[in-house]
């Protein structure tokens, strides 16, 4: 079937696949790869519950890493004409002159080897109805978000972003690899700025018939209304039941955002705990982490940047470090197989996962917060997180969007947010208890999302340091 029939792709299948096939012809490199990266992405915001932006934004993208006499060139451009191609080309010859030779060059036969021996080639990746969400369906998503809101008696703001992803990928080993992606995200914040309040969540998927915006909102309005009018209590070290969007946040810079932990750029750079305890215990036994795009509710991508078949990487079992996302070249420097999590060519994290799944336990939230004493429960933070350490995992950031004392298994009200420092991994040797139910959590500072499964998980010690202070308004 032609994917050149989907709705509104940027190019269509046989365009990507022309541009790529014409740079690798056009090569006169000893080794060549091309990648094509295209996107459409609709843009739907909103606050104060009215919509105030609709944003269609197209680009292209392509890369080419080429080898000459042992040297190593990436270019990129966002021109996929032939005279562009061409340009770029002879752009790689000339910086190749000024390039040492390197010590591991990428194996650019083994993603044929991977693709022979890929059992999931058939993997969905694309849903028409999706994609053709315009933006009179989004004006409707979002409308049904703030009747939620509004029936609250809460303001709110977020966005609904439908996205359309196409990549090609070949190289002179003759490799050849398509994939078209269709992606819809909703973020929903319900405000009461006059209690300093807030509740936030979201929702991801390939399938918008799969999206419950109605459940979506009333989660973030029943977060906000329990969290009106905090109350101060001094911050210290205390047992914290983590949901999954704080879960999700400290793993988005555990893997690439700060530290990189399961890649192997900061490996090489000798500043990785994972790397440097491998199949020695860094969490509690009943931690269990891997990456597996085919688990339910992710969007699944078939292969990598490289044209690598992605399979399951495990990371952390039973508390146990297991490995690192490698790509063709880091492959090639520490001598182990590709693991199918090469990013786009001179990117800055390196090789890393974007289908994380952290296994889910025995118990209940209920059962979590009923069997503490004392302690908080966090419902998510702070969005950027200050890196302190690859070799410790030594991160730090605030609360926010809701968090509340729990004292003699129940939640007895919202108290305001708190600042905490830790060395994350050894804050999960302290866990004693993680729930059943997880949820999709994810972040678009990659070209393709890059997600979370997460639990509720309870730490008995996490280290809060300091708690949010404001002016407190005084009776006449």
């Amino acid at each position: 079937m032609s994917t050149d029939k989907r709705p509104d792709m940027p190019l269509g299948e046989d365009q990507a696949l022309e541009a790529v096939n014409f740079g690798l012809q056009a090569s006169p490199a000893d080794a060549t790869e091309v990648l094509v990266l295209a996107e459409n992405t609709d843009l739907t915001r909103f606050a104060n519950l009215a919509i105030h932006q609709n944003v269609t934004e197209s680009q292209y993208q392509i890369f080419f890493r080429t080898v000459w006499n042992d040297r190593l060139v990436v270019v990129k451009g966002n021109d996929l004409s032939q005279e562009a191609v061409k340009k770029a080309l002879l752009r790689s010859e000339e910086l190749a002159a000024s390039v040492s030779p390197s010590a591991a060059l990428p194996n650019f036969a083994y993603p044929m080897e991977s693709a022979a021996n890929d059992g999931r080639q058939d993997v969905v990746t694309f849903n028409p109805a999706t994609a053709n969400c315009g933006a009179e369906e989004r004006a409707h998503i979002v409308d049904r978000v703030c009747n939620v809101f509004r029936s609250c008696g809460v303001s709110g703001a977020g966005n609904v972003r439908v996205r359309r992803l196409e990549m090609a990928v070949g190289n002179s080993a003759g490799l050849l690899r398509y994939a078209p992606f269709s992606i819809i995200a909703l973020v929903a914040v319900a405000l009461d700025a006059a209690n300093n309040a807030s509740g936030y969540n979201t929702w991801i998927g390939r399938d918008i018939e799969a999206m419950d915006a109605e459940s979506s909102a009333r989660e973030a309005a029943v977060k906000c209304l329990m969290g009106r009018s905090p109350k101060l209590i001094e911050a210290r070290p205390m047992t914290a039941i983590l949901e999954p969007p704080a879960v999700a946040q400290l793993f988005f810079h555990l893997n690439f955002r700060s530290l990189g932990v399961w890649g192997a750029q900061s490996a090489g750079n000798r500043d990785n705990i994972v790397y440097d305890n491998l199949g020695e215990r860094i969490t509690a036994d009943n931690i269990i982490v891997y990456d597996e795009m085919m688990t339910d509710g992710l969007a699944p991508m078939p292969f990598d940047y490289e044209g690598v078949a992605k399979q399951r990487l495990d990371l952390i079992v039973n508390g146990v470090a297991k490995g690192i996302a490698h790509d063709l070249t880091s492959a090639a420097r520490f001598g182990h197989a590709p693991t199918g999590h090469a990013q786009m060519p001179g990117n800055e994290f390196g090789p890393s996962p974007q289908h994380l799944v952290i296994e889910g336990g025995d118990s209940s939230v209920a059962d979590l917060i009923e069997s503490t004493e004392y302690g908080v429960l966090v419902s998510r933070i702070h969005g950027f997180v200050s890196p302190l350490s690859g070799k410790e995992g030594y991160i730090a950031g605030t609360t926010r969007d809701g968090l509340f004392l729990v004292e003699d298994g129940r939640i007895t009200g919202p108290i305001r947010n708190f600042r905490w420092m830790d060395r994350i991994f050894s804050a999960f040797e302290t866990v004693e208890g993680i729930s059943r139910e997880r949820k999709v959590q994810f972040t678009d500072e990659l070209w393709f999302p890059t997600c979370v499964v997460a639990p509720t998980i309870k730490l008995g010690r996490f280290n809060f340091i300091d708690v949010q202070r404001w002016t407190e308004e005084r009776s006449p």
